[in-house]
């Protein structure tokens, strides 16, 4: 600063050059404090968007629903240094969100308790109603809000609805301890990340629909696979074959003890030579078609050895798995010609019914035709009520 030491031009002059040298000073000073605003702007909106990468990053990965909401909030509450956050779902019938993942303790003991807001009711319930984020920058002045006893520190809130293709599903609440958090560019940067959160519930969701559906059907082709495989054994009782120093024939051989363990527990049953009669090691392997045995190959060792080795046990059973689904392809290759067979026979019957003339004609065909198709000796057909004389054709067939 210039000292005055007149009143006159000099004087003049020295007191305009310290107030420019005041009004300097106060425009730097201003000037750092707006760069240093403006920084602190800048970081906290590069923070949201890292968070929201993150969330976007841990949405394409998560498959579970729980555990994607709960990791979700605790990210947001913690890249955006906040009080509390929670997520709630609508139920099935549209009238409640429940709480399906909040923050800290009083996160803890609102979910434990099954915490949940009716639809229309609160900060939550608005912005799932009306499908719009809702603000209170102070809680005092908002008669939407809605107190809670574990969260009553909250000074400002702001819920933002989740959507999912044009659905609401439910909403995002976060709170500040301090009022006036939420500016337009903080909702904005929430509610994309409330978009990303929706998204990926959907996606998680839709995942565990096909997986259940996938199990389903596999339960069911299961079921029928071991319904089928029942009927073709029941049909062929001695599927059986033995392979030795002869060479390999059908066989006639009963069950062993250690087969019938490998059926019943599901699993490969290995006997060293110590345990056995003959002092001869046996394995016995389940033969297995989606989950359900159908056979069990038993394998013994040279009278030399003393056990199975755990390489020439995986190998094995890795052969006997192929086995299985050889047996499996041969079924279905052998189901589907003959279902091509009966359709083919199906047809030729149907020809020649239509080519018959005569209602006598036709029966007679009929009649011959069932009876050459399923073997049978003989066969009736009669037209009418037994009370009433009808139309009767008989045909005997000769062995």
């Amino acid at each position: 600063m210039a000292r005055i030491e007149s009143e006159d031009e000099f004087g003049l002059l020295a007191r305009t050059f310290n107030r420019m040298t005041e009004q300097l000073l106060e425009f730097i000073n201003t000037l750092e404090q707006r760069v240093a605003e403006r920084t602190q702007v800048i970081e906290k909106r590069s923070a949201q968007l890292v968070t929201a990468t993150e969330i976007g990053r841990a949405a394409s990965t998560m498959l579970d629903v729980n555990q994607l909401i709960q990791e979700t909030v605790n990210l947001i509450r913690n890249r955006f240094d906040l009080y509390y956050v929670g997520l709630f779902l609508l139920d099935d019938n549209h009238e409640y969100a429940i709480l399906r993942a909040g923050t800290g303790k009083a996160g803890e003991i609102l979910l434990a308790r099954g915490h949940k807001i009716r639809v229309g009711e609160g900060m939550v319930g608005w912005a799932i109603t009306h499908n719009r984020s809702r603000v209170a920058l102070d809680i005092h002045e908002d008669a939407t809000h809605k107190h809670i006893d574990e969260l009553s520190e909250t000074r400002s809130e702001a819920a933002l609805p989740l959507r999912s293709r044009g659905e609401v599903i439910g909403a995002l609440t976060v709170q500040s301890l301090q009022p006036g958090t939420f500016d337009e560019d903080s909702i904005a940067v929430l509610q994309t990340m409330a978009d990303l959160i929706s998204a990926a519930i959907a996606n998680a969701r839709l995942h565990t629909e096909t997986e259940n559906a996938l199990q389903s059907a596999r339960r069911a082709y299961s079921e029928l696979s071991r319904k089928d495989w029942m009927t073709l054994l029941q049909s062929r009782p001695k599927l059986t074959f033995r392979s030795d120093y002869s060479g390999t024939n059908p066989s006639t051989g009963n069950w062993t003890a250690e087969m019938k363990r490998a059926w019943a527990a599901g699993r490969a049953v290995t006997i060293p030579a110590e345990e056995t009669e003959d002092g001869i090691p046996k394995l016995a392997i389940p033969i297995k078609v989606r989950g359900n045995v159908i056979g069990v190959i038993q394998a013994n060792k040279s009278e030399d050895a003393h056990t199975w080795a755990d390489d020439e046990l995986a190998m094995l059973e890795t052969v006997v798995e192929q086995i299985g689904l050889s047996l499996d392809s041969a079924r279905l290759y052998s189901d589907t010609r003959l279902q091509a067979q009966r359709e083919h026979t199906m047809q030729e019957m149907t020809d020649k019914l239509h080519r018959a003339l005569d209602m006598d004609e036709l029966l007679q065909t009929l009649l011959q035709e069932v009876s050459d198709t399923l073997g049978i000796e003989s066969a009736f057909v009669q037209l009418n009520t037994p009370s009433v004389t009808s139309k009767t054709t008989s045909r005997q067939f000769a062995e």
